[in-house]
C-alpha cells in the first residue's frame, strides 16, 4: 500500500515498459538498455525511476555474468514483486471500467 501512494504515473509506465520489453537484437537496432525508451518519459528522468523501483524491489539490476549470461544489454528485470503490482493495478483498472 505505502508503495502504491508514493509512486507516480512515471514510475508504473516504466515498470509497466519494462514489464513487456524484450531483450534487444542486433537486428532491432537496439543494442543496449541506454536504448531503452518509454513514451511520455524524458531520458535524463528514466535513471531515476528505474533506481526508485528498484529500491522498492519492484526491479532488479543484474550485473554481467552473475547469471552465466550476458547481461550488458538488458540489465534489468522485473521480479515477482513487480508483476504482482503491475497485476494488481491492471486489475483495479478492469474494476473501475466494468
Amino acid at each position: 500500500m505505502r508503495i502504491t501512494l508514493e509512486m507516480g504515473d512515471e514510475d508504473i509506465l516504466v515498470l509497466a515498459a519494462l514489464s513487456d520489453y524484450k531483450p534487444p537484437t542486433v537486428e532491432a537496432g537496439i543494442k543496449n538498455i541506454s536504448d531503452f525508451k518509454v513514451a511520455g518519459i524524458q531520458s535524463e528522468n528514466l535513471e531515476s525511476v528505474l533506481s526508485k523501483l528498484q529500491c522498492y524491489g519492484l526491479i532488479a539490476y543484474i550485473p554481467e555474468g552473475i547469471t552465466g549470461i550476458s547481461t550488458a544489454d538488458y540489465p534489468f528485470r522485473v521480479l515477482p514483486r513487480g508483476r504482482k503490482f503491475l497485476a494488481a493495478i491492471r486489475d483495479t483498472q478492469t474494476d473501475d471500467t466494468t
